[in-house]
């Protein structure tokens, strides 16, 4: 598992936080078994368990820079990836802004709709601003 690997991983924990809202210690064993190296494991369980803490205070955020839309009208797979997204850029000082932005536009490609990618890039982009 690669840190892209292990960054899917994440967005795949959030989404099913974001769908279920509780903590799944299952889900997130099983993807900490597929990490290859214990910097995939520690960022895998670190970013998971800091994003449930902080997931209300981070839709809050990305609402406001999505000009006209709440956070609850936001495509649930497009809301997971930014919020991986904006808490990197937030709490996770040694990965780039550039390399979280490119990585979410990354699994938009793989997970998300076609307009998708334009959306999060945008979001991104005003919340850069903001910083």
């Amino acid at each position: 598992m690669s840190r892209k690997s292990a960054r899917t991983a994440v967005f795949k924990l959030v989404f099913e936080y974001g769908t279920n809202k509780e903590f799944n210690e299952t889900s997130l064993e099983n993807f900490l078994q597929e990490a290859e190296n214990d910097d995939d494991k520690m960022y895998i369980s670190t970013t998971y368990t800091g994003i449930t803490k902080q997931y209300e205070q981070l839709k809050e955020e990305i609402s406001s820079f999505a000009k006209g839309f709440s956070a609850d009208r936001i495509y649930p797979v497009d809301l997971a990836i930014l919020i991986v997204a904006v808490y990197e850029i937030k709490n996770i000082a040694q990965i780039p802004y550039s390399v979280s932005v490119n990585e979410a536009l990354n699994i938009s490609s793989a997970y998300a709709t076609e307009k998708s990618t334009k959306f999060i890039n945008g979001i991104l982009k005003n919340f850069k601003k903001e910083q």
